[in-house]
C-alpha cells in the first residue's frame, strides 16, 4: 500500500519540534445544577473533562475543554499549527484556491488588525518604518516568505518545486501582491512590498528607541561564509545598534546596499533555534529552480560563485556569500532577539549533519565518544536512542519520517492477530508487520498476541517519496522496542560510513549495504546526498590551527590511529579489582589537550567528570577502549594521539 499516511496535529508538532513539545493535562469538573427540584439549586459534579497546555519554543496554547485526554492533546496541537501558519487543508487546496488564499493572506498581513498581533511579521512591518528615505515601510518578500509559514504553504500548494527551492515563492508572492493595487505598492525590481498609504497612527506605536529592545546587547557575533574556497569561514561582529532595519545591517556586511536584496533561509539547527543563512539575491542562480542547482552540485566549475559550504548547511542552493547569524523578530516578544553564532557553532552544526555526529553531540564528547556498533539495551545505552537519532537525521536533511515495519514472529494462525498486525500480513504464515510513520512504532500487548520475536524492517525516503534505502528484518528480539532500535542503529552505521567515504565506488556501497542488510537505490540516495560528494572534497584552509590542513568534511576522528604501544602509554596508580570486560559498564573522568609537538598543552578541548559508557560496543574511540581495558578503578592514564580532524576541534574548542 504506497498510500501516504494521514499525520495528526500531534505527529506535526513532533515533526517540527521533537521534544522540546510539552503537554501538560488538567482535569476540570463540570459543574449541574439539575437536581429535580423546582427553585433549589444544588450543584452537582458532572463528568470530567480534560484540558491540555501545550508549550513549545516560541508559545504556548491551551485547548478548549475535551471528554478525553487525547483530544484534548489533538486539539491543542491543532491550534498550535494554525497559529504557526501550517493548515491540514492547505495541501488538499487546488492551484487557483491557493492563489486566491494567497492575495486574501497578503491583504490580511497589511491591515491594520495585523498590526496588533504577535506575529514576527507584525513586528517586522513597525520596523521597517526606521528605514530611511524611499525605504521607509518597505518590507523585503523575502521576510513574508521567511516569517510566515502560511505564506509559504501556500505558495507550496501554488508550485511544487517551492519545496526544494522556498525562493521561488518570492514571484509568486509579487504576482498576488499586484492583483491588491488598490492596498499595496510593489517594487518587482528591488523585490519588496509596502502598503500604499501609511498605517493610521494608532496601528503603529510610535518606538523612541527600537533597539533598546535587543535581548541580547547591540553587538551580535555571526559567521562569514565566502563562496570561495580559497577564503576562511570566519567570525565577525554586527553593530545592531545603529538607526534603520537590521537586515540593512547585515546587507552591508554583505556588501549589498538594499536590504531587499538580502534573501532568508528557513531556520536551522535545534527547534527553538532562530538560526538563519543570509545571502544576495543579486545572484539570479538563487532565485532559479533546482534543475540548475543539480548541474551545479554535479559540475560545481560551472558557476564559480556556488557556496558549497552554505549549501550544504542549509540542504539547498546558495550562491556568493553567506552569513549565519541568529537574529530577528519572534513569537516570543516585540523586541528583535538577537543571539551571538560562533564559529564553534557553525562547526557543531557540520557535524549536527552526520549520523555520528548527531550522537556525539548528544552525548556532549565531540572527541571520545563514537556511534556503537551495537545495541545490547536500554539499560546500557547512554546518549540519544538510535531511533531518535535516525529521525533527527532525517529531519536535518529535509527527508520524509523514516517508516517503521515491525515484523511479530508468533505461533498464532493468522485469523488469530490483531486488526492492525492482519491488515499487512507478511507472506509467511506465523508472522506480521505493524507499520508505523515518523519514528513512532506501534505497542503490541501480551493479551493481544502471543510473540516468540520482534524484527524491524525500515524505509527511508526522501520528501518526494522516492525510497532511497530499506533495512531488511533480519535480526530478531524478544522485546519489540530493542529490535526497533538495533534496527534504527544498523541504518545509521551504513549512513556513517557512507558519509566518511561518499565518494566510494558503487560496487562498494553496494557491499557496506550488503553488511547492515540494506538495499540502497543508489540512483534516488546519490542525489539526495551528492552535496556529501562535494563537501568531501573540501579542505579547510592551512592557516587553522597552525597549519594543519584536512578534510573539511570527512569526519574521520583519528584517521591514522596506531597501536597503543605508539601512544606513549603512561599508566599510573596501583590496580585494584579486576579489569574490564565486554558488557561492562564503566565510568571515567577525562581531559583532552591540545599540544604541541614538543608537548607543552595549548588549550584543553573536552573534559568531562563522569562520562559512562559500555565495554565491548564502540561507544568511544578505540584508543580510549584500548587504555581503559588495561586499566583497574583507581588508575589513570595519559596518552598522545593523532591530530582529529580540523572541524572536530573546533566544534569541541571553547571559542
Amino acid at each position: 500500500n504506497n498510500k501516504k499516511p494521514t499525520l495528526t496535529p500531534k505527529a506535526k508538532i513532533y515533526q517540527k519540534f521533537g521534544n522540546k513539545a510539552c503537554y501538560k493535562i488538567e482535569e476540570i469538573q463540570e459543574e449541574s445544577s439539575q437536581n429535580g427540584c423546582p427553585g433549589l439549586v444544588i450543584l452537582q459534579k458532572g463528568p470530567s473533562l480534560f484540558r491540555c497546555s501545550l508549550e513549545l519554543p516560541e508559545f504556548s496554547v491551551v485547548s478548549e475543554p475535551c471528554k478525553k485526554k487525547k483530544e484534548a492533546e489533538q486539539s491543542a496541537a491543532l491550534m498550535a499549527l494554525q497559529k504557526l501558519g501550517i493548515d491540514s487543508l492547505e495541501s488538499c487546496l487546488t492551484e487557483s484556491d491557493a492563489e486566491e488564499e494567497l492575495v486574501s493572506r497578503l491583504s490580511h498581513i497589511f491591515s491594520s488588525e495585523f498590526q496588533s498581533s504577535h506575529h514576527p511579521l507584525s513586528s517586522h512591518l513597525k520596523a521597517v518604518y526606521f528605514r530611511e528615505g524611499e525605504l521607509s515601510g518597505s518590507i523585503p518578500v523575502s521576510v513574508l516568505i521567511g516569517c510566515d509559514p502560511k505564506l509559504s504553504n501556500l505558495c507550496r500548494s501554488i508550485d511544487a518545486r517551492v519545496e526544494s527551492n522556498p525562493f521561488l515563492s518570492i514571484p509568486i508572492v509579487m504576482r498576488a501582491a499586484v492583483k491588491l493595487s488598490e492596498l499595496l505598492f510593489i517594487s518587482e525590481e528591488d523585490l519588496w512590498i509596502r502598503r500604499k498609504y501609511p498605517f493610521p497612527s494608532n496601528a503603529i506605536p510610535v518606538l523612541d528607541n527600537q533597539h533598546s529592545d535587543l535581548t541580547k546587547g547591540s553587538l551580535t557575533e555571526a559567521v562569514y561564509i565566502p563562496f570561495s574556497l580559497d577564503k576562511d569561514v570566519s567570525s565577525i561582529s554586527m553593530n545592531l545598534s545603529l538607526k534603520g532595519y537590521y537586515l540593512d545591517v547585515i546587507a552591508a556586511e554583505l556588501g549589498i546596499v538594499d536590504a531587499s536584496k538580502v534573501l532568508i533561509s528557513r531556520t536551522i539547527g535545534k527547534a527553538s533555534s532562530e538560526s538563519r543563512l543570509y545571502f544576495s539575491a543579486l545572484e539570479t542562480h538563487n532565485l532559479n529552480s533546482d534543475s540548475e542547482f543539480i548541474c551545479a552540485i554535479e559540475q560545481p566549475d560551472l558557476d564559480s560563485s556556488f557556496n558549497i559550504r552554505a549549501s550544504y548547511l542549509l540542504g539547498q542552493q546558495v550562491y556568493g556569500n553567506a552569513i549565519l547569524a541568529s537574529v530577528g523578530y519572534t513569537w516570543r516578544g516585540a523586541e528583535l532577539f538577537n543571539e551571538d553564532v560562533s564559529l564553534r557553532t557553525y562547526f557543531r552544526m557540520l557535524i549536527g549533519r552526520t549520523p555520528d555526529g548527531l550522537f556525539k553531540i548528544s552525548r556532549d564528547a565531540l572527541l571520545t565518544a563514537d556511534l556503537p556498533g551495537v545495541f545490547t539495551g536500554k539499560s546500557n545505552w547512554r546518549g540519544s536512542l538510535p531511533k531518535d537519532l535516525l529521525c533527527s537525521f532525517c529531519r536535518h536533511h529535509r527527508l520524509s519520517e523514516p517508516v517503521f515495519n515491525v515484523l511479530c514472529n508468533s505461533n498464532k494462525s493468522d485469523q488469530d492477530l490483531p486488526g492492525s498486525c492482519r491488515l499487512l500480513s507478511d507472506e509467511r504464515s506465523n508472522s506480521a508487520y505493524i507499520s508505523k510513520l515518523g519514528g513512532v512504532v506501534a505497542t503490541v500487548s501480551p493479551n493481544q498476541i502471543e510473540a516468540e520475536s520482534f524484527s524491524c524492517e525500515i524505509k527511508v525516503v526522501s520528501k518526494n517519496h522516492n525510497l532511497l534505502l530499506q533495512r531488511s528484518p533480519v535480526d530478531t528480539f524478544t522485546k519489540q522496542g530493542d529490535a526497533v532500535q538495533d534496527a534504527s542503529l544498523k541504518v545509521l552505521n551504513f549512513l556513517k560510513f557512507y558519509f566518511k567515504q561518499p565518494n566510494m565506488r558503487l560496487e562498494e556501497l553496494s557491499s557496506l549495504g550488503g553488511k547492515y542488510n540494506i538495499d540502497c537505490h543508489l540512483t534516488c540516495f546519490l542525489k539526495e546526498f551528492s552535496l556529501c560528494q562535494q563537501m568531501h572534497k573540501v579542505q579547510q584552509p592551512r592557516n587553522l590551527l597552525g597549519g594543519h590542513k584536512s578534510n573539511f568534511n570527512h569526519i574521520d576522528r583519528f584517521n591514522s590511529l596506531t597501536s597503543m604501544e605508539n601512544k606513549h602509554l603512561s599508566l599510573q596508580g596501583t590496580a585494584c579489582g579486576s579489569l574490564p570486560s565486554n558488557g561492562c559498564i564503566v565510568s571515567i573522568s577525562y581531559g583532552v589537550f591540545l599540544v604541541s609537538e614538543g608537548k607543552e598543552i595549548l588549550e584543553i578541548l573536552e573534559k568531562n567528570d563522569d562520562f559512562e559508557f559500555e565495554i565491548g560496543t564502540g561507544a568511544v574511540i578505540s584508543c580510549i577502549e584500548a587504555a581503559i581495558l588495561r586499566m583497574t578503578a583507581g588508575q589513570s592514564v595519559c596518552f598522545l594521539t593523532d591530530m582529529p580532524q580540523t572541524e572536530m576541534v573546533m566544534a569541541a574548542s571553547v571559542d
